[in-house]
């Protein structure tokens, strides 16, 4: 699933500060050089997220998207390789079984998530490079960390900030019910293209008799794979976006009450998702406090950040 674990394992500042051998020099910060190829890998990943998590492809953009993305991941990697060499000035170093933790970590994710890693392949992304960009990455977190435990953020502060930012605390949710038509094994191994084919087939038979005006709960119960939701008639109960499969997500929450999806691929195989309602609530302070301190702490190291990229000498 792509759930906040892949976002661990694949955070921006890791996405944006993997080096590799090279032709042609972007930019030089305090001599060490960010390379052409840096960038074209830096473009890739991005593009690959947001695609999963978007559905929008590169080519889907703009003229105007696809060069602001370039920009963001060519400022990204100048601002990450900043924060690096400061870190390593402060004295900042990881153990290895840290960096053993995050590869391992990197594999589970990337094993949960078939169509994502697919499309890194497709790009020409290895497991190899993405692994490369872990030591540097846990260099620039341990750095970030120790910043942030130097700060103080008081109550009156998160209050504040809480009363002038109550729109990003509020929580969409929908409760859905679904029918899955598996095409991997509990294994996370896929079927073959024959058998998927076939499984294919019998999903968008189910999905016309759905959409014809079937019983979704009958239909579900008869041929779903998740047995589970299945007895269930296929509910799924009440959910936000980031507690199920970004594939999966994206597409649910596109939808209205009452309204039936096309058939969605997702890393588990073919899913049809129906959305009984929607719901929508204001977090409380005193659920959220932590949440409220991190975006804090966020934009008070984002200028810290600016700061060091002004002292830095970037060519």
């Amino acid at each position: 699933m792509f759930k906040k674990k892949l976002v661990l394992a694949l955070g921006m500042a890791a996405i944006l500060s993997l080096t590799g051998c090279s032709k042609g020099t972007i930019a030089t910060v305090n001599d060490t050089k960010i390379t052409s190829d840096d960038l074209k890998v830096a473009e890739a990943i991005i593009s690959s997220v947001n695609e999963y998590k978007t559905g929008r492809t590169f080519e889907d953009m703009s003229k105007e998207e696809q060069e602001e993305l370039k920009t963001t991941a060519a400022n990204f990697l100048v601002d990450s390789e900043v924060v690096y060499q400061k870190a390593l000035e402060d004295g900042i170093t990881i153990e290895n079984a840290e960096n053993d933790s995050r590869e391992i970590e990197l594999i589970d994710v990337l094993k949960e998530n078939p169509i994502f890693k697919k499309d890194l392949e497709d790009k020409g992304i290895t497991k190899e490079e993405l692994k490369s960009y872990i030591e540097k990455d846990n260099v620039i977190n341990a750095y970030k960390e120790q910043f942030n435990e130097k700060q103080n953020v008081t109550d009156q502060e998160i209050q504040d900030y809480y009363n002038e930012h109550r729109d990003e605390f509020k929580n969409k949710m929908i409760d859905a019910s679904h029918i899955l038509f598996a095409t991997v094994d509990r294994d996370l191994k896929s079927v073959s293209d024959e058998k998927k084919e076939e499984i294919k087939k019998t999903a968008e038979d189910v999905l016309k008799r759905v959409k014809s005006g079937e019983d979704f709960g009958e239909l579900a119960k008869k041929y779903s794979d998740d047995k589970k939701t299945g007895e269930k008639g296929g509910s799924l109960g009440l959910f936000d976006r980031d507690s199920k499969d970004a594939l999966f997500s994206r597409e649910a929450f596109k939808l209205n009450n009452g309204e039936v999806s096309d058939l969605m691929t997702t890393n588990r195989g073919y899913e049809i998702v129906k959305v009984n309602s929607t719901k929508e609530e204001e977090k409380p302070l005193a659920k959220c406090k932590e949440e409220v301190k991190k975006k804090i702490l966020n934009e008070r190291y984002v200028k810290h950040v600016e700061q060091l990229i002004k002292e830095a000498k970037i060519k």
